[in-house]
């Protein structure tokens, strides 16, 4: 799947990438975008995770949230 992300990416320099989920997906949608952007850091990522369970700590939310969106007024990604 990475690799087929920086092929498209590639072919579209102007372009960020998405990555979109909800409840479970969203969880999921968070931690292959943090992943990706750790490995691939001038990759245009942006997440949008809604109603996401709670899979990131504090501090790591803090670090992402650059690139990471979730819908308005959600903070269930952040586990407490």
């Amino acid at each position: 799947l990475e690799d087929v992300i920086l092929a498209v990416t590639a072919c579209y320099p102007g372009h960020r990438l998405r990555i979109v989920g909800h409840s479970l997906g969203a969880g999921v949608a968070s931690i292959f975008a943090i992943m990706l952007k750790e490995k691939h850091p001038d990759l245009p990522i942006e997440c949008w995770a809604f109603g996401c369970p709670g899979v990131l700590s504090l501090n790591l939310a803090r670090k992402v949230e650059t690139y990471f969106n979730t819908d308005a007024g959600d903070t269930s990604s952040v586990g407490t």
